[in-house]
């Protein structure tokens, strides 16, 4: 499948091709070290004085299993984490392959999801947090701890909710900032 589409233009497969060693620059070494991390991609979601709010995250790990912990790591520079710590509550929705366009809104490279989530199904969750339809889980998390880390914040929450919904075997992936899904062999 070598330079396939997906349903959203971005590329599949790709070529191999070496990247020059980074050197003495560690932040772009670390740069280098996050694209060649395939992940799942996710997002999350917060109530806000007005409405909701999320962001597209692939920085999602569970942490602990007793307690069930998750963390993710929103950027300093955005009011993201600032809602996370207001509401002292938040929702993730793992992203199945063909929900890239979600991806691309809540990371602001399409038209930005307004408070109210219009056009975006979702189901409002009894926490009052909101959880995307056609995601392949969901859970809902309690923040328990929120630090500073460099230029993001390490949001823990406790899972206090959630559910696994059928697997379609093609989740939302990121490798070398394209989005790719799984491909068998």
């Amino acid at each position: 499948m070598s330079g396939s589409t997906s349903g959203g233009g971005i590329r599949r497969g790709g070529e191999r091709r070496s990247v020059a060693p980074v050197g003495g620059d560690l932040p772009d070494l670390a740069r280098a070290l996050r694209r060649r991390w395939a992940t799942g991609v996710a997002v999350v979601t917060t109530t806000a004085p007005d409405g909701f709010r999320g962001i597209t995250v692939s920085s999602l790990m569970l942490v602990s299993l007793d307690p069930p912990l998750l963390a993710f790591c929103p950027a300093v520079e955005g009011s993201f984490a600032d809602l996370i710590a207001a509401s002292g509550s938040f929702a993730v929705s793992i992203l199945d392959r063909d929900q890239t366009i979600l991806a691309d809104r809540f990371a602001a490279r399409g038209p930005l999801p307004d408070a109210a989530l219009s056009g975006i199904r979702h189901e409002v969750h009894d926490s009052g947090l909101p959880v995307l339809t056609g995601a392949l889980a969901w859970a809902i998390c309690e923040v328990v701890s929120h630090l500073e880390a460099g230029d993001h914040w390490l949001t823990l929450g406790r899972i206090v909710d959630g559910t696994i919904l059928p697997d379609t075997d093609d989740p939302l992936l990121t490798y070398e900032g394209q989005y790719r899904g799984l491909e068998a062999e």
